[in-house]
């Protein structure tokens, strides 16, 4: 019997809401994780997991592995600021605050990134619409700091300050990531800036006398699963479905990660829901529609 092949259009819709399933247990996973381990040591094992997977993938799919000299420079920067630095504010801010208040809080990363993007570019502009979505963008986040449900936690507000960070870490990394994207595939880009990330963790985790950590199986079964799946497997297949089915399609689909990954917190680990989150995330999502639409 012959098999039938799925249009490209319907692999890419399969693709992200497989995505949208991996990135949505990565915040009660990586709550687990933040607890047990601390943040530069946790992040080096996982991309120790991640990176190979990546140039494995560019391999597979016959992509460019080598890149220009001159971006060298520009890649190593940015590596070190989406892998260590954002791997320490995502695995710090998880220690000490609900990953329901995180996934919510990093739902903002398109509204920073476009306000980011206004600033840099010349092409882009900071409009007032783009001020008012901003603004409301960070009304939701405030019900997060003043209403969520999960105050049994080392230091809430501090941590969702961080992940706040975390969330501008991010959305600077792609607003300035943007001209290399026009000049290097999206694979190999992500394959290098996870690589020299890696390096630099792999100094600053000696800060953490990583000789001295004995992380449980379920941890590093954990860091395997947030390293080839959510950083190298998902990135991909996010690639892929955003170049067939556009960013507006995809958005639609990312827009349900902090849904899944607060219902995915209270299942696993048992955090507290409450009717705020909803409100939080309607405000939000609000706010990012005023300002991509903008």
């Amino acid at each position: 019997m012959d098999q039938v092949a799925l249009p490209e259009n319907e692999l890419a819709y399969l693709g992200m809401g497989t995505v949208v399933l991996i990135w949505a247990v990565t915040w009660p996973m990586g709550r687990v994780v933040a607890q047990e381990l601390p943040p530069f040591s946790a992040a080096f094992i996982r991309f120790t997991f991640a990176f190979p997977v990546l140039f494995l993938i560019l391999k597979i799919r016959q992509e460019p592995t080598k890149i220009d000299q001159k971006y060298r420079m520009k890649i190593i920067g940015l590596g070190l600021l989406q892998v260590p630095l954002y791997n320490f504010f995502y695995l710090f801010g998880l220690s000490m605050t609900s990953a329901s208040d995180a996934v919510l809080i990093i739902a903002t990363m398109p509204t920073l990134t476009a306000i980011m993007s206004a600033l840099l570019y010349r092409d882009e502009r900071l409009t007032v619409q783009r001020v008012l979505g901003l603004g409301i963008a960070l009304a939701g986040i405030s019900i997060v700091f003043l209403l969520s449900p999960n105050t049994d936690v080392q230091n809430r507000i501090l941590g969702d300050l961080i992940i706040f960070l975390a969330a501008f870490t991010w959305a600077t990394f792609t607003a300035l990531s943007r001209p290399l994207y026009k000049e290097i595939k999206s694979l190999t880009f992500n394959a290098w800036t996870s690589f020299y990330g890696w390096l630099a963790l792999g100094f600053l985790a000696l800060l953490e006398q990583p000789w001295n950590i004995r992380p449980s199986k379920t941890a590093f079964a954990i860091l395997f699963y947030l390293g080839v799946f959510a950083a190298a497997l998902a990135n991909t297949i996010y690639s892929f479905s955003i170049k067939r089915i556009g960013p507006s399609k995809t958005a639609i689909f990312v827009n349900l990660v902090p849904v899944l990954g607060i219902l995915s917190s209270i299942l696993w680990i048992g955090e507290k829901f409450s009717i705020w989150y909803l409100v939080s995330f309607v405000i939000i999502i609000l706010g990012i529609r005023i300002v991509t639409k903008s």
